[in-house]
């Protein structure tokens, strides 16, 4: 599985095709298996990087829509826009924070969750 984001500076639907082109080079690939949305923006809707996403989707170079370090507000947000299969979140022994309301409102809309620096940057791994 090939998964890898777009940052905030290509979530545009003008800038966010090209961006998904020069992923594809980089990792030599024809398709992206997940490709995700680094950070919710302030200034681009989350409904025109959707939009953007699914055009990607429709022609084959992604199969799936994710986000990352989507918060409640920006997951209603994506919800009124479109679908995304998953939401990549700090989650570690330590830092616990999505358990209360994150969780379950990304079970809720059918979001699964991948946790990113699980170990809480090797801090967990005791040496």
């Amino acid at each position: 599985m090939i998964a890898t984001k777009v940052s905030g500076g290509h979530l545009g639907a003008a800038s966010m095709p090209e961006a998904c082109e020069q992923s594809l080079r980089n990792l030599g690939t024809d398709r992206i298996d997940l490709y995700q949305i680094h950070w919710p923006s302030r200034t681009v809707a989350i409904a025109e990087s959707v939009a953007a996403l699914e055009r990607l989707r429709e022609q084959g170079k992604i199969r799936f829509i994710g986000i990352s370090n989507f918060g409640l507000l920006d997951i209603d947000d994506l919800v009124a826009a479109g679908h995304a299969e998953a939401n990549q979140l700090l989650y570690s022994l330590l830092a616990r924070t999505i358990e209360d309301e994150v969780v379950p409102t990304c079970i809720a809309n059918d979001l699964s969750i991948l946790c990113y620096s699980p170990l809480a940057q090797g801090l967990l791994t005791g040496k």
